[in-house]
Protein backbone atom coordinates (compact mmCIF):
# COMPACT_ATOMS: atom_id res chain seq x y z
CA UNK A 1 0.00 0.00 0.00
CA UNK A 2 1.63 3.35 -0.77
CA UNK A 3 1.91 6.07 2.27
CA UNK A 4 -1.82 7.37 3.55
CA UNK A 5 -2.89 10.65 2.28
CA UNK A 6 -2.47 13.79 4.94
CA UNK A 7 -5.57 13.08 7.45
CA UNK A 8 -9.15 14.96 6.50
CA UNK A 9 -8.77 16.82 9.27
CA UNK A 10 -6.71 17.19 13.13
CA UNK A 11 -8.10 16.00 16.07
CA UNK A 12 -8.73 18.33 18.70
CA UNK A 13 -7.92 18.10 22.42
CA UNK A 14 -11.08 15.96 23.77
CA UNK A 15 -10.45 18.68 26.94
CA UNK A 16 -11.21 21.67 25.08
CA UNK A 17 -15.08 21.51 24.08
CA UNK A 18 -15.77 22.98 20.43
CA UNK A 19 -17.88 25.47 19.74
CA UNK A 20 -18.37 23.78 16.49
CA UNK A 21 -21.63 21.92 15.62
CA UNK A 22 -21.35 17.96 15.62
CA UNK A 23 -21.06 16.50 12.32
CA UNK A 24 -24.17 14.35 12.46
CA UNK A 25 -26.32 13.09 9.42
CA UNK A 26 -27.34 10.28 7.74
CA UNK A 27 -29.60 7.24 9.75
CA UNK A 28 -29.61 5.87 12.67
CA UNK A 29 -28.80 1.80 12.84
CA UNK A 30 -27.46 0.05 15.88
CA UNK A 31 -23.82 1.12 17.73
CA UNK A 32 -21.18 -0.22 15.45
CA UNK A 33 -18.59 -3.03 17.24
CA UNK A 34 -15.84 -1.15 16.83
CA UNK A 35 -17.96 1.37 19.70
CA UNK A 36 -18.09 4.34 17.44
CA UNK A 37 -21.39 6.40 17.70
CA UNK A 38 -24.11 5.30 15.48
CA UNK A 39 -24.54 6.78 12.00
CA UNK A 40 -27.38 9.04 13.46
CA UNK A 41 -24.18 10.74 15.50
CA UNK A 42 -22.07 10.92 12.53
CA UNK A 43 -19.43 12.49 16.03
CA UNK A 44 -16.05 12.67 14.63
CA UNK A 45 -12.98 12.33 16.75
CA UNK A 46 -12.15 15.56 15.88
CA UNK A 47 -15.65 17.25 16.49
CA UNK A 48 -16.11 17.05 20.16
CA UNK A 49 -18.90 18.81 22.02
CA UNK A 50 -20.38 18.64 25.49
CA UNK A 51 -23.70 17.86 23.75
CA UNK A 52 -22.30 14.35 22.29
CA UNK A 53 -22.04 13.56 26.09
CA UNK A 54 -25.67 14.07 27.03
CA UNK A 55 -28.47 11.00 26.75
CA UNK A 56 -29.47 10.88 22.83
CA UNK A 57 -33.17 11.19 21.54
CA UNK A 58 -33.88 7.82 20.47
CA UNK A 59 -34.56 8.13 17.08
CA UNK A 60 -37.96 6.54 14.67
CA UNK A 61 -36.32 4.95 11.69
CA UNK A 62 -39.42 5.30 9.67
CA UNK A 63 -41.34 8.54 9.81
CA UNK A 64 -44.52 6.52 10.79
CA UNK A 65 -44.26 4.00 13.24
CA UNK A 66 -44.84 0.22 11.86
CA UNK A 67 -44.50 -3.37 13.40
CA UNK A 68 -41.02 -4.73 12.72
CA UNK A 69 -41.24 -8.04 11.37
CA UNK A 70 -37.59 -8.35 10.75
CA UNK A 71 -37.40 -8.88 14.92
CA UNK A 72 -38.83 -12.50 14.77
CA UNK A 73 -36.24 -12.98 11.20
CA UNK A 74 -33.07 -12.43 12.78
CA UNK A 75 -30.63 -14.93 10.88
CA UNK A 76 -28.87 -17.63 13.01
CA UNK A 77 -25.25 -17.11 12.91
CA UNK A 78 -22.54 -20.07 11.27
CA UNK A 79 -19.25 -20.58 12.89
CA UNK A 80 -18.15 -18.53 9.98
CA UNK A 81 -20.31 -15.62 10.49
CA UNK A 82 -22.54 -15.58 7.78
CA UNK A 83 -25.79 -16.56 8.08
CA UNK A 84 -26.72 -20.10 8.37
CA UNK A 85 -29.93 -21.36 6.71
CA UNK A 86 -30.80 -24.36 4.77
CA UNK A 87 -31.26 -22.81 1.72
CA UNK A 88 -29.94 -19.74 -0.81
CA UNK A 89 -33.21 -17.42 -0.36
CA UNK A 90 -35.50 -16.05 2.20
CA UNK A 91 -39.06 -16.10 1.08
CA UNK A 92 -40.03 -13.35 2.84
CA UNK A 93 -37.39 -11.03 1.27
CA UNK A 94 -36.15 -12.10 -1.86
CA UNK A 95 -33.65 -14.57 -3.14
CA UNK A 96 -29.78 -14.70 -2.47
CA UNK A 97 -27.53 -14.85 -5.70
CA UNK A 98 -26.14 -18.72 -6.89
CA UNK A 99 -22.58 -16.53 -7.55
CA UNK A 100 -21.46 -13.51 -5.99
CA UNK A 101 -21.93 -10.55 -8.17
CA UNK A 102 -17.36 -10.47 -8.02
CA UNK A 103 -17.83 -13.63 -10.10
CA UNK A 104 -20.43 -12.39 -12.57
CA UNK A 105 -19.61 -13.18 -16.21
CA UNK A 106 -19.99 -9.32 -16.54
CA UNK A 107 -18.51 -8.00 -13.34
CA UNK A 108 -16.09 -6.25 -15.43
CA UNK A 109 -18.01 -3.56 -17.07
CA UNK A 110 -19.98 -3.05 -13.76
CA UNK A 111 -20.34 0.66 -13.14
CA UNK A 112 -21.63 1.96 -9.49
CA UNK A 113 -21.54 5.34 -8.21
CA UNK A 114 -21.91 5.75 -4.07
CA UNK A 115 -24.18 8.82 -4.14
CA UNK A 116 -23.36 9.66 -0.76
CA UNK A 117 -20.21 8.50 1.51
CA UNK A 118 -18.78 11.02 4.58
CA UNK A 119 -15.19 10.68 3.64
CA UNK A 120 -13.94 13.18 6.24
CA UNK A 121 -14.83 11.13 8.55
CA UNK A 122 -12.05 10.61 11.61
CA UNK A 123 -12.36 6.38 11.33
CA UNK A 124 -10.72 7.08 8.32
CA UNK A 125 -7.81 8.53 9.62
CA UNK A 126 -7.59 5.67 12.37
CA UNK A 127 -9.87 7.57 14.76
CA UNK A 128 -12.68 6.13 17.03
CA UNK A 129 -14.77 6.57 20.02
CA UNK A 130 -14.13 10.09 19.89
CA UNK A 131 -10.91 9.77 20.60
CA UNK A 132 -8.06 11.97 19.26
CA UNK A 133 -5.51 8.93 18.94
CA UNK A 134 -5.49 7.21 16.32
CA UNK A 135 -5.75 3.40 16.41
CA UNK A 136 -3.62 2.89 12.88
CA UNK A 137 -2.65 5.03 10.19
CA UNK A 138 -5.19 6.71 7.86
CA UNK A 139 -6.17 4.75 5.37
CA UNK A 140 -8.70 6.57 3.51
CA UNK A 141 -6.52 5.54 0.12
CA UNK A 142 -6.83 2.39 0.33
CA UNK A 143 -10.39 2.31 0.97
CA UNK A 144 -10.60 4.23 -2.21
CA UNK A 145 -8.69 1.87 -4.19
CA UNK A 146 -10.41 -1.08 -2.82
CA UNK A 147 -13.68 0.81 -4.20
CA UNK A 148 -12.44 0.87 -7.21
CA UNK A 149 -11.33 -2.84 -7.28
CA UNK A 150 -15.12 -3.38 -6.64
CA UNK A 151 -16.08 -1.45 -9.67
CA UNK A 152 -16.78 1.84 -7.74
CA UNK A 153 -15.84 4.31 -10.55
CA UNK A 154 -17.43 7.68 -8.82
CA UNK A 155 -18.21 8.74 -5.46
CA UNK A 156 -19.83 11.68 -4.05
CA UNK A 157 -18.37 13.01 -0.71
CA UNK A 158 -21.53 14.36 1.64
CA UNK A 159 -21.07 17.82 3.24
CA UNK A 160 -22.84 18.73 6.12
CA UNK A 161 -21.51 22.84 6.84
CA UNK A 162 -20.00 25.23 5.54
CA UNK A 163 -16.47 24.12 7.03
CA UNK A 164 -17.24 20.67 5.76
CA UNK A 165 -17.75 22.08 2.23
CA UNK A 166 -14.75 23.88 2.35
CA UNK A 167 -12.63 20.74 3.79
CA UNK A 168 -13.81 18.18 1.30
CA UNK A 169 -12.72 20.43 -1.61
CA UNK A 170 -9.72 20.46 0.08
CA UNK A 171 -9.71 16.81 -0.01
CA UNK A 172 -10.41 16.13 -3.37
CA UNK A 173 -7.49 18.15 -4.92
CA UNK A 174 -5.29 16.51 -2.28
CA UNK A 175 -6.57 13.43 -3.28
CA UNK A 176 -5.93 14.34 -7.04
CA UNK A 177 -2.71 15.19 -6.67
CA UNK A 178 -1.57 12.18 -4.92
CA UNK A 179 -3.64 10.14 -7.90
CA UNK A 180 -1.51 11.80 -10.40
CA UNK A 181 1.90 11.55 -8.05
CA UNK A 182 1.31 7.48 -8.37
CA UNK A 183 -0.06 7.27 -11.81
CA UNK A 184 3.07 7.13 -12.83
CA UNK A 185 3.24 3.28 -11.76
CA UNK A 186 1.66 0.62 -13.67
CA UNK A 187 0.63 -1.24 -10.47
CA UNK A 188 -1.21 1.70 -8.71
CA UNK A 189 -5.11 1.11 -8.70
CA UNK A 190 -6.64 4.21 -9.59
CA UNK A 191 -9.14 6.06 -6.92
CA UNK A 192 -12.91 6.59 -8.15
CA UNK A 193 -13.67 10.23 -9.18
CA UNK A 194 -14.69 12.18 -6.47
CA UNK A 195 -17.23 14.83 -6.37
CA UNK A 196 -19.13 16.15 -3.22
CA UNK A 197 -22.13 17.94 -2.17
CA UNK A 198 -22.74 21.95 -0.42
CA UNK A 199 -25.02 22.54 2.33
CA UNK A 200 -25.62 22.30 5.80
CA UNK A 201 -27.10 19.20 6.98
CA UNK A 202 -30.78 20.20 9.26
CA UNK A 203 -28.64 18.61 12.52
CA UNK A 204 -26.13 21.49 11.87
CA UNK A 205 -27.95 24.68 11.38
CA UNK A 206 -27.99 25.97 14.53
CA UNK A 207 -24.34 26.92 13.35
CA UNK A 208 -26.20 29.66 11.24
CA UNK A 209 -28.50 31.30 14.23
CA UNK A 210 -27.00 34.59 15.30
CA UNK A 211 -26.80 38.11 13.91
CA UNK A 212 -27.41 38.42 10.50
CA UNK A 213 -24.01 39.26 9.70
CA UNK A 214 -23.36 35.60 11.12
CA UNK A 215 -25.99 33.82 8.94
CA UNK A 216 -24.32 36.00 5.67
CA UNK A 217 -20.85 35.22 6.47
CA UNK A 218 -21.56 31.35 6.59
CA UNK A 219 -24.39 31.53 3.39
CA UNK A 220 -20.90 33.61 1.20
CA UNK A 221 -18.54 30.82 2.19
CA UNK A 222 -20.97 28.32 1.27
CA UNK A 223 -21.56 30.05 -2.23
CA UNK A 224 -18.08 30.55 -3.10
CA UNK A 225 -17.67 26.72 -3.02
CA UNK A 226 -21.02 25.80 -4.88
CA UNK A 227 -19.38 28.58 -7.65
CA UNK A 228 -15.65 27.16 -7.41
CA UNK A 229 -17.02 23.22 -7.54
CA UNK A 230 -19.12 24.32 -10.79
CA UNK A 231 -16.79 26.41 -12.72
CA UNK A 232 -16.80 29.79 -11.68
CA UNK A 233 -13.49 31.44 -11.18
CA UNK A 234 -12.99 34.16 -8.75
CA UNK A 235 -13.28 36.66 -11.36
CA UNK A 236 -16.99 35.71 -11.45
CA UNK A 237 -16.61 33.57 -15.16
CA UNK A 238 -17.80 30.66 -15.73
CA UNK A 239 -15.78 27.63 -17.34
CA UNK A 240 -17.81 24.89 -18.64
CA UNK A 241 -14.50 23.16 -19.24
CA UNK A 242 -13.61 22.98 -16.21
CA UNK A 243 -14.10 19.54 -14.34
CA UNK A 244 -17.02 20.20 -11.88
CA UNK A 245 -16.56 18.61 -8.41
CA UNK A 246 -19.77 19.97 -6.74
CA UNK A 247 -22.68 18.16 -7.64
CA UNK A 248 -25.95 18.69 -5.32
CA UNK A 249 -26.34 20.94 -2.96
CA UNK A 250 -26.75 19.25 0.65
CA UNK A 251 -27.30 17.43 2.56
CA UNK A 252 -30.28 19.39 3.50
CA UNK A 253 -34.03 18.83 4.74
CA UNK A 254 -35.39 18.21 8.11
CA UNK A 255 -34.54 15.64 11.00
CA UNK A 256 -37.06 16.06 13.86
CA UNK A 257 -35.33 13.06 15.72
CA UNK A 258 -32.59 15.36 16.99
CA UNK A 259 -33.55 18.41 18.29
CA UNK A 260 -31.04 18.59 20.73
CA UNK A 261 -28.73 19.59 18.08
CA UNK A 262 -30.35 21.98 16.03
CA UNK A 263 -34.63 23.15 16.71
CA UNK A 264 -37.77 23.10 14.20
CA UNK A 265 -37.48 26.75 13.96
CA UNK A 266 -33.73 26.87 12.95
CA UNK A 267 -34.16 24.36 10.23
CA UNK A 268 -36.77 25.75 8.58
CA UNK A 269 -35.43 28.81 8.83
CA UNK A 270 -32.58 27.86 7.19
CA UNK A 271 -33.85 25.13 4.67
CA UNK A 272 -34.45 28.08 2.02
CA UNK A 273 -30.48 29.04 1.95
CA UNK A 274 -30.06 25.91 -0.05
CA UNK A 275 -32.84 26.94 -2.74
CA UNK A 276 -30.72 30.14 -2.69
CA UNK A 277 -27.71 28.21 -3.50
CA UNK A 278 -29.17 26.58 -6.83
CA UNK A 279 -30.38 29.93 -7.71
CA UNK A 280 -27.04 31.10 -7.12
CA UNK A 281 -25.08 28.52 -9.25
CA UNK A 282 -27.82 28.62 -11.81
CA UNK A 283 -27.19 32.21 -12.51
CA UNK A 284 -23.76 32.43 -12.30
CA UNK A 285 -22.88 29.49 -15.35
CA UNK A 286 -26.09 31.45 -17.56
CA UNK A 287 -28.22 28.34 -16.78
CA UNK A 288 -25.74 25.49 -18.05
CA UNK A 289 -25.89 24.34 -14.57
CA UNK A 290 -29.42 23.39 -12.37
CA UNK A 291 -27.71 21.72 -9.43
CA UNK A 292 -30.24 18.73 -7.30
CA UNK A 293 -31.29 18.95 -3.72
CA UNK A 294 -29.48 15.44 -1.28
CA UNK A 295 -32.11 15.24 1.08
CA UNK A 296 -32.51 14.07 4.64
CA UNK A 297 -35.84 13.38 6.25
CA UNK A 298 -36.03 12.14 9.48
CA UNK A 299 -39.57 12.06 11.36
CA UNK A 300 -41.01 15.45 10.26
CA UNK A 301 -44.74 14.07 10.31
CA UNK A 302 -44.72 15.52 6.47
CA UNK A 303 -43.74 18.91 6.99
CA UNK A 304 -40.62 17.84 4.89
CA UNK A 305 -42.78 17.16 2.11
CA UNK A 306 -44.81 20.46 2.46
CA UNK A 307 -41.93 22.26 2.49
CA UNK A 308 -40.80 20.78 -0.78
CA UNK A 309 -44.04 20.47 -2.79
CA UNK A 310 -43.85 24.56 -2.15
CA UNK A 311 -40.50 24.73 -3.19
CA UNK A 312 -40.24 22.26 -5.60
CA UNK A 313 -40.70 24.64 -8.70
CA UNK A 314 -37.42 26.03 -7.57
CA UNK A 315 -35.05 23.19 -8.04
CA UNK A 316 -34.99 20.91 -11.03
CA UNK A 317 -35.08 17.33 -8.83
CA UNK A 318 -33.45 15.55 -5.94
CA UNK A 319 -32.89 13.02 -3.81
CA UNK A 320 -34.17 11.51 -0.61
CA UNK A 321 -30.82 9.82 0.55
CA UNK A 322 -30.39 6.88 3.17
CA UNK A 323 -34.52 6.56 2.82
CA UNK A 324 -35.95 4.92 5.73
CA UNK A 325 -39.73 5.40 5.57
CA UNK A 326 -42.72 3.69 4.65
CA UNK A 327 -44.86 3.07 1.56
CA UNK A 328 -46.89 6.77 2.43
CA UNK A 329 -43.21 8.23 2.71
CA UNK A 330 -42.03 6.49 -0.51
CA UNK A 331 -45.38 7.67 -2.26
CA UNK A 332 -44.56 11.65 -1.22
CA UNK A 333 -41.67 11.85 -2.79
CA UNK A 334 -42.54 10.15 -5.84
CA UNK A 335 -45.38 12.75 -6.46
CA UNK A 336 -42.67 15.05 -6.05
CA UNK A 337 -41.11 13.79 -8.44
CA UNK A 338 -37.81 12.51 -6.68
CA UNK A 339 -35.33 10.26 -6.73
CA UNK A 340 -34.81 7.57 -3.50
CA UNK A 341 -31.28 6.67 -2.42
CA UNK A 342 -31.00 3.30 -0.81
CA UNK A 343 -27.99 2.11 1.88
CA UNK A 344 -28.22 -0.72 4.76
CA UNK A 345 -30.10 1.31 6.52
CA UNK A 346 -33.21 1.31 4.01
CA UNK A 347 -32.93 -2.77 4.25
CA UNK A 348 -32.78 -3.61 7.73
CA UNK A 349 -35.78 -4.63 8.36
CA UNK A 350 -38.59 -7.13 5.65
CA UNK A 351 -40.84 -4.03 6.23
CA UNK A 352 -38.15 -1.94 4.32
CA UNK A 353 -37.29 -3.86 1.86
CA UNK A 354 -40.84 -4.21 0.72
CA UNK A 355 -40.88 -0.76 0.51
CA UNK A 356 -37.29 -0.69 -1.43
CA UNK A 357 -39.22 -3.68 -4.26
CA UNK A 358 -41.68 -1.14 -4.41
CA UNK A 359 -39.21 1.74 -5.53
CA UNK A 360 -40.11 2.43 -9.16
CA UNK A 361 -36.78 1.39 -11.12
CA UNK A 362 -36.29 4.47 -12.81
CA UNK A 363 -36.49 6.21 -9.20
CA UNK A 364 -33.63 3.96 -7.84
CA UNK A 365 -30.49 5.27 -6.10
CA UNK A 366 -27.63 3.33 -4.24
CA UNK A 367 -25.18 4.26 -1.74
CA UNK A 368 -23.42 3.29 1.55
CA UNK A 369 -23.10 6.19 3.75
CA UNK A 370 -20.01 4.93 4.71
CA UNK A 371 -18.47 4.57 7.35
CA UNK A 372 -22.30 4.15 8.60
CA UNK A 373 -25.00 1.89 7.63
CA UNK A 374 -23.58 -0.97 6.71
CA UNK A 375 -25.83 -3.93 6.09
CA UNK A 376 -25.23 -6.40 9.60
CA UNK A 377 -26.07 -9.68 10.46
CA UNK A 378 -28.82 -8.87 12.03
CA UNK A 379 -30.14 -7.23 9.36
CA UNK A 380 -33.21 -8.96 6.87
CA UNK A 381 -31.02 -7.87 3.63
CA UNK A 382 -28.15 -9.72 4.93
CA UNK A 383 -29.42 -13.16 3.82
CA UNK A 384 -29.11 -11.77 0.20
CA UNK A 385 -25.58 -11.33 -0.18
CA UNK A 386 -23.79 -14.23 -1.25
CA UNK A 387 -20.88 -15.23 0.93
CA UNK A 388 -18.07 -14.38 -1.41
CA UNK A 389 -19.50 -10.56 -1.36
CA UNK A 390 -18.10 -10.25 2.08
CA UNK A 391 -14.16 -8.61 2.55
CA UNK A 392 -12.05 -11.94 3.61
CA UNK A 393 -9.56 -9.97 5.85
CA UNK A 394 -11.62 -7.92 7.75
CA UNK A 395 -9.90 -6.12 10.50
CA UNK A 396 -12.26 -7.83 13.89
CA UNK A 397 -11.07 -4.40 15.39
CA UNK A 398 -9.27 -1.62 14.67
CA UNK A 399 -6.48 -2.25 16.73
CA UNK A 400 -5.94 -5.53 14.29
CA UNK A 401 -5.82 -3.22 11.64
CA UNK A 402 -2.88 -3.93 9.05
CA UNK A 403 -2.27 -3.10 5.65
CA UNK A 404 -3.02 -6.64 4.71
CA UNK A 405 -6.47 -6.20 5.76
CA UNK A 406 -9.87 -5.20 3.47
CA UNK A 407 -11.34 -3.03 6.16
CA UNK A 408 -12.46 -2.93 9.50
CA UNK A 409 -15.21 -4.29 11.76
CA UNK A 410 -18.19 -1.84 12.29
CA UNK A 411 -16.67 0.96 9.19
CA UNK A 412 -18.35 0.94 6.49
CA UNK A 413 -16.57 1.93 3.23
CA UNK A 414 -17.94 2.52 -0.35
CA UNK A 415 -16.49 -0.73 -1.75
CA UNK A 416 -19.96 -2.01 0.14
CA UNK A 417 -22.02 -1.07 -2.76
CA UNK A 418 -21.95 -4.06 -4.48
CA UNK A 419 -23.36 -5.67 -1.02
CA UNK A 420 -26.19 -3.08 -1.44
CA UNK A 421 -26.20 -3.73 -5.13
CA UNK A 422 -27.17 -7.78 -4.00
CA UNK A 423 -29.48 -7.22 -1.70
CA UNK A 424 -31.95 -4.40 -3.67
CA UNK A 425 -31.11 -7.22 -6.61
CA UNK A 426 -32.19 -9.83 -4.59
CA UNK A 427 -35.20 -8.17 -2.97
CA UNK A 428 -36.73 -7.57 -6.28
CA UNK A 429 -35.42 -10.49 -8.18
CA UNK A 430 -33.20 -9.05 -10.82
CA UNK A 431 -29.93 -9.98 -12.04
CA UNK A 432 -27.66 -7.35 -9.91
CA UNK A 433 -25.85 -6.51 -13.84
CA UNK A 434 -28.96 -5.16 -14.69
CA UNK A 435 -29.84 -3.43 -11.91
CA UNK A 436 -26.78 -1.82 -11.61
CA UNK A 437 -27.21 -0.83 -15.66
CA UNK A 438 -30.41 1.18 -14.69
CA UNK A 439 -29.27 2.58 -11.07
CA UNK A 440 -26.28 4.22 -13.05
CA UNK A 441 -28.58 5.56 -15.69
CA UNK A 442 -30.78 7.29 -12.97
CA UNK A 443 -27.69 8.66 -11.12
CA UNK A 444 -26.12 10.23 -14.31
CA UNK A 445 -29.42 11.92 -15.10
CA UNK A 446 -29.72 13.43 -11.48
CA UNK A 447 -26.14 14.36 -11.23
CA UNK A 448 -24.45 14.65 -14.35
CA UNK A 449 -27.27 15.66 -16.81
CA UNK A 450 -24.86 17.30 -19.36
CA UNK A 451 -23.13 14.17 -19.73
CA UNK A 452 -26.21 12.59 -20.82
CA UNK A 453 -26.74 15.07 -23.33
CA UNK A 454 -23.22 14.79 -24.68
CA UNK A 455 -23.48 11.38 -25.00
CA UNK A 456 -26.64 11.29 -26.57
CA UNK A 457 -25.73 13.80 -29.37
CA UNK A 458 -22.44 12.00 -29.29
CA UNK A 459 -24.45 8.94 -30.38
CA UNK A 460 -27.30 10.92 -32.71
CA UNK A 461 -23.81 12.12 -34.55
CA UNK A 462 -22.90 8.79 -35.77
CA UNK A 463 -26.00 7.93 -36.47
CA UNK A 464 -26.28 10.29 -38.88
CA UNK A 465 -23.00 9.65 -40.01
CA UNK A 466 -23.60 6.04 -40.78
CA UNK A 467 -26.73 6.68 -42.34
CA UNK A 468 -24.57 9.11 -44.84
CA UNK A 469 -22.25 6.38 -45.55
Amino acid sequence: MSAPPQQPRQPTNPQQPSDKPPSIGGCRCESSDNGAPSPGGKTQAVRNNPAQNQKQVKPQHNQRKHPNPAKQQKPAQSKGGAAASSSSSSPSVGTRPAVSILNHPSFSSLQLCDIGANLLDGMYSGCYHHSNQPKHPADLDAVLRRATQRKVSRIIVTAGSAEESEETMELLQKLSSQQASSSSSASSVPFPSLYTTVGVHPTRTSGLDGTPEHTKSHFDRLVACALRGVGVGADGKYDPSAKRTVVAIGECGMDFDRLHFSSKESQRRHFGIHLDLVKRAEGATGGKVRLPLFLHDRNTSGEFTQVLREARAQFRTGVVHSFTGSMEDLQAALELNLYIGVNGCSLKTAENIEVVRNIPLDRLLLETDAPWCEIRPTHAGYTLIHPDTHPKLLAKRPESWSVECEGVKGRNEPGAMVQVLEVVAGARNMDPVELAEQVWKNTMQVFWPDEVEQDAATKSSDNADAKVQ
